[in-house]
């Protein structure tokens, strides 16, 4: 085990040979906002577009 200044408190990373697992804080989070459904947009930080209302 390396400690790894660069990691977020909370997030983890494991790679072993050629397998990798990301469970970064970030990862986590754009994983949940992706699963309900919204915008890599809204990740980023950037308003989201407007959408026409139909008529």
């Amino acid at each position: 085990m390396v400690e790894d200044g660069a990691l977020t408190p909370g997030g983890c990373r494991v790679e072993l040979g050629a397998s990798e697992v990301d469970a970064t804080l970030e990862t986590r989070w754009r994983r949940v906002v992706e699963g309900i459904g919204i915008s890599q947009d809204w990740l980023d930080g950037k308003e989201p577009e407007a959408k026409a209302k139909p008529r």
